[in-house]
């Protein structure tokens, strides 16, 4: 990535080689706030349009040229509850005990409390330690508040 940017809202150039870090930061914190603006604008703007939808009973309309559709709200399952309610399908017959159980995932996941007290254990650590990889090219974002 060269080193070479332009300033959003501005358009000047910048060399980023050339700046000191303290300039670099403070670059970093006012687009961090300019986004912060434009983020909080967005959400209202968004609330407002859900709203007119809603009172409407649309969940996308055309207006003027422009295609508003809202997203589809998002459901909380009561996994337990579901379990439940498809065993007793299965059981009275409406649904196959496939098709049952197609409709829970189990996804494994790494608890990284768990597996850092395994890496700061010196007897776990070397065998655990050969898990993962970090990813050199990774962006890894960098905070910047005012001291």
């Amino acid at each position: 990535m060269g080193t070479e940017v332009v300033v959003p809202g501005t358009g000047e150039l910048l060399d980023l080689s050339e700046l000191t870090t303290t300039d670099i930061a403070a670059q970093v914190f006012e687009l961090l706030e300019a986004r912060r603006d434009i983020d909080s604008f967005n959400r209202s703007a968004q609330h407002e349009l859900a709203q007119r939808l809603k009172y409407e009973g649309k969940k996308g309309a055309t207006v003027d040229g422009w295609r508003v559709q809202m997203k589809a709200p998002t459901k909380t399952w009561d996994i337990d509850r579901l379990l439940d309610v498809l065993d007793d399908l299965v059981q009275e017959g409406l649904i196959s005990q496939d098709k049952a159980t197609a409709c829970i995932k189990y996804t494994p996941s790494v608890d990284a409390r768990e597996v850092q007290a395994l890496l700061d254990d010196p007897s776990t650590a070397p065998e655990i330690s050969l898990c993962y990889e970090i990813d050199p090219d990774e962006h890894r974002p960098v905070s910047v508040k005012r001291a």
